[in-house]
């Protein structure tokens, strides 16, 4: 896996006559006693391994940690969003109910009460559970810092979930959709096992948008959803390098930057933007097929 060991070589079920064997089934918390102990299944579901007492990591693993992490955050702001929206609609069926209550007449919206109420819960319920494996990724990831910076000669050192017995990072906020979208998809693409859910579809929306405020036709949800993610990172890449060659992470940030404020990225980088993109083609000529640049 891409962050880190299981022990139990990634074991889901238990093996039946012998409950002794490790797995996702038992790699939660102990619910028994110190004497007779009982573990509970990984919290969040199967293969969630960062709340995983089978679970090891080391400090070389720190950049894939990072990305696990903010694949996490991106879904964790969806499930708030989610649950968001159904709270509001909740509060305004409440107030409905109540205010057929004082009219003493029947609440005709009872079932979609019920419904709204049953959608809520199951919202804040993963919201909670998606909370809680971020919090449990930051504490892997502060434990690899430590390690790293109080390493103890050329041994691999091991940081585990659980206990013993059982075997300064920065994180920079950000309120551009757009940065968190484009980091979220290129972990997709050097970290295939992370899921990126609808970042992928998002991303390609508001960069169609930047390049049909100069002029070219949106093309990139022409693509299939894999297409989409390489031609976007790829693209992202070139403007990045365009805005400043020297350090293309701050050349990402000033392109990101001037695409939330709905700038035309030709005018600030000083290039055409259909000349930058057909240069992708040269660079990445797997690419070459997928790219379609058409003036509106």
């Amino acid at each position: 896996m891409h962050h880190g060991l299981c022990m139990v070589g990634g074991n889901t079920s238990e093996i039946e006559g012998n409950a002794k064997i490790g797995g996702c089934y038992n790699g939660g918390p102990n619910i028994g006693s110190s004497s007779i102990p009982k573990y509970a299944p990984v919290p969040g579901g199967d293969r969630n391994c960062v709340r995983c007492r089978w679970f090891v990591t080391d400090p070389c693993h720190l950049p894939a940690l990072n990305a696990h992490f903010n694949n996490i955050a991106y879904h964790l702001d969806e499930a708030r969003n989610k649950a968001l929206a159904y709270e509001e609609t909740l509060q305004e069926l409440k107030k409905k109910r109540a205010q057929a209550e004082d009219a003493k007449q029947p609440f005709l919206e009872s079932a979609t009460y019920r419904e709204t109420e049953r959608l809520y819960e199951g919202a804040m319920k993963n919201w909670s559970n998606l909370a809680e494996d971020s919090a449990a990724c930051i504490r892997l990831i502060k434990r690899c810092e430590t390690a790293l910076k109080t390493s103890q000669g050329n041994g691999t050192q091991l940081v585990a979930v659980g206990t013993v017995m059982d075997v300064q990072i920065v994180f920079e906020g950000t309120d551009s959709e757009l940065l968190q979208l484009s980091g979220i998809c290129e972990d997709a693409e050097v970290y295939p096992d992370l899921d990126p859910g609808k970042a992928v579809l998002r991303r390609s929306q508001l960069l169609d948008n930047a390049f049909y405020r100069d002029g070219l036709r949106p093309f990139l949800l022409t693509l299939c959803e894999e297409d989409q993610l390489l031609v976007g990172n790829a693209v992202m890449r070139r403007l990045a390098h365009q805005a400043d060659l020297a350090n293309p992470i701050l050349g990402k940030k000033k392109v990101i930057s001037l695409i939330d404020a709905g700038q035309k990225l030709s005018e600030h980088l000083g290039t055409d933007l259909t000349s930058l993109l057909e240069s992708v083609k040269q660079v990445e000529p797997i690419l070459a097929k997928s790219l379609r640049l058409e003036r509106k």
